[in-house]
C-alpha cells in the first residue's frame, strides 16, 4: 500500500475536477492511497477550508500528504506551496489555507513550487488543482523532499481566528463554521475562555434565544429545543436537537453570540 494522500477542495463532486486530480496522482504514483476528506467547502471560503484541515489532520497517520485546494486567486501571482510540520506534508495555495495549522506548529517549513519537473508540463490558469497541487502531492508521497520543489520562504499568508472579547461577565464570540446539520461552531474554547466559571449557570444568547448551561449531548434537551455543548473540535457549539440551528435563527459565519458568566460557587 502506498502513502496516503488526502484531498480537500471546494470543487464538489458534480464535475470532473476531483476525479481528474486523482487520475494525475495515480499516473505519477500508482501505489498512492487517495482519501477524500471533503469537497463541499463553500466556494472560495478559505477559513472553512483552514478549519476543516485543522480539525482533522492529526487523526491521520504520520507522513500523510494533504492536497488542499480552495483557491479563489487561482491564476494570479499568489504562490503555490509545499509545507511540512515535520510530521505531515501539505500542498496548497499561499492564501491562508494552511495558516491555522502553521500558527499552531512548533516547526513549520514552506517552499514555493517552482521545480517544473514536479508539476505537469502545461498549466492552465484555472485548474492548478490538477496541474500543480495533485502532481506535487504525488511526488511528495513518493518521497521527494519539500526542499526539492523550490525556494524556502519565511513569510506566507497567515490566518487567525477572531478572538472572543470579554467585558466584565460578558463574553462576545462569533460563529466560525456551520456544519452540514446546521450546528454553529463558535470561536469560544471553553477549556480556555470559560475556565473558572460555573458551566451550569452560563447563559448564551443567540438570535432572540437564551440558552442556560452547557449540555453534554443532544439528548440532554427535548427534541426541537436548543442547546450549547462542547463539540468534538473542543469549541463551544450551538445546536437544536433534531433541527437546524443556522436556519432556525438565520445565522451565518460571523454572526455574534453572547455569553453571560458567573464564578464557580
Amino acid at each position: 500500500m502506498g502513502k496516503l494522500i488526502i484531498l480537500m477542495t471546494d470543487f464538489g463532486l458534480d464535475d470532473w475536477f476531483v476525479g481528474t486530480m486523482k487520475g494525475v496522482i495515480k499516473r505519477i504514483y500508482p501505489e498512492a492511497e487517495v482519501i477524500d476528506l471533503c469537497h463541499n467547502i463553500p466556494p472560495g471560503d478559505i477559513q472553512s477550508g483552514a478549519l476543516t484541515l485543522l480539525f482533522s489532520y492529526k487523526y491521520f497517520p504520520s507522513g500523510t500528504v494533504f492536497c488542499s485546494v480552495v483557491d479563489p486567486g487561482v491564476g494570479t501571482e499568489r504562490k503555490a506551496l509545499v509545507a511540512t510540520d515535520r510530521e505531515y506534508l501539505f500542498t496548497a495555495p499561499d492564501n491562508g489555507l494552511l495558516g491555522l495549522i502553521a500558527e499552531r506548529s512548533e516547526v513549520w517549513e514552506a517552499y514555493c513550487i517552482e521545480n517544473k519537473e514536479l508539476i505537469l508540463p502545461v498549466q492552465s490558469h484555472t485548474f492548478h488543482g490538477r496541474d500543480i497541487f495533485a502532481p506535487a502531492s504525488a511526488y511528495l508521497a513518493k518521497g521527494i523532499p519539500p526542499s526539492a520543489f523550490g525556494t524556502q520562504i519565511e513569510r506566507f499568508v497567515s490566518l487567525s481566528l477572531p478572538e472572543p472579547q470579554k467585558a466584565g461577565n460578558i463574553i462576545t464570540g462569533e460563529v466560525i463554521y456551520i456544519d452540514k446539520f446546521g450546528n454553529l461552531i463558535t470561536n469560544i474554547l471553553p477549556a480556555l475562555t470559560l475556565s473558572g466559571y460555573n458551566f451550569e449557570s452560563i447563559k448564551l444568547t443567540v438570535g432572540d434565544t437564551t440558552i442556560q448551561g452547557i449540555s453534554t449531548t443532544f439528548s440532554d434537551v427535548q427534541k426541537g429545543e436548543p442547546l450549547m455543548y462542547i463539540g468534538s473540535t473542543g469549541y463551544l457549539e450551538i445546536g437544536i436537537n433534531g433541527g437546524n440551528a443556522a436556519q432556525h435563527w438565520g445565522l451565518a459565519v460571523g454572526s455574534p453570540v453572547v455569553i453571560h458568566t458567573s464564578e464557580v460557587d
